[in-house]
């Protein structure tokens, strides 16, 4: 890339700009079932218009997950 040029990355996690057929809640489900073993079809989870660690902060809560922050 010259110095002119420049990139612009959007990510959209609500499909607000694209739809992705569901994928990134899949990864949701698919990630949370291999890390902790839940099987949730998150469908009462809040995903529109949620940052990513917005949703998974409501995953961890509803199934009583502590929440570890790095300090």
């Amino acid at each position: 890339m010259t110095k002119t040029q420049k990139r612009l990355l959007l990510f959209d996690i609500d499909g607000t700009l694209i739809h992705s057929g569901g994928a990134g809640v899949q990864a949701l489900i698919r990630a949370f079932k291999e890390r902790f073993g839940i099987d949730d079809d998150l469908s009462d989870i809040e995903i529109a218009g949620m940052t990513d660690s917005g949703i998974v902060v409501s995953i961890l809560n509803k199934h009583k997950i502590p929440q570890l922050t790095k300090t």
